[in-house]
């Protein structure tokens, strides 16, 4: 059976979300140029998708994603947060820094290695922890709720060889984070 695809009637490259017969910027005249391409239609799709994570996700996440992992730790060090979370250091102690001044976390030296700092949350910032974990995890519910079990299943390992593929073209390009 062949599946007829529908023409998009509108540009979604942007927030405006022009008709294509009234296209006002030039990111709309791009979208009419490559209209055909299969490809840039594909890297539309996962633009606006990545656009959509980052704002369902809290923006970049950085400090949900860290409350997220002390959630399920009574303690860390700053090296293995470090590991876990993939970010620069100089990031993570930004980031680690906003996070203490609301009174989320505590930083304190490692009794049996002085070099470290572990990292644990405090009452207020296991309540914001598990407050955000609900949100999120109810988002991801409603974010996959309009696709059946099976479209699921087909999905993922689509997408698991599309981030495969990109992480070996990073690598061989040099491109680190």
């Amino acid at each position: 059976m062949e599946q007829i695809k529908a023409e998009p009637k509108f540009c979604d490259l942007c927030v405006r979300s022009c008709p294509l017969n009234a296209i006002e910027c030039s990111l709309g005249e791009h979208f009419l140029e490559n209209q055909g391409n299969i490809d840039e239609h594909l890297l539309r799709l996962m633009r606006s998708c990545g656009h959509v994570l980052y704002k369902l996700g809290d923006g970049k996440g950085g400090q949900q994603r860290i409350l997220f992992v002390l959630l399920n730790r009574d303690k860390i060090t700053q090296r293995d947060l470090l590991d876990i979370i993939d970010i620069k250091s100089a990031s993570l102690s930004e980031v680690l820094r906003k996070i203490e001044e609301k009174g989320n976390i505590k930083r304190l030296r490692n009794e049996t290695d002085k070099r470290n700092v572990d990292i644990m949350l405090t009452e207020q910032g296991k309540m914001i922890a598990l407050q955000k974990k609900e949100r999120y995890d109810e988002s991801v519910r409603q974010m996959f709720s309009c696709l059946t079990n099976e479209e699921k299943d087909q999905l993922l390992p689509i997408l698991e060889k599309l981030r495969g593929h990109w992480h070996q073209i990073r690598a061989e390009i040099g491109v680190k984070h």
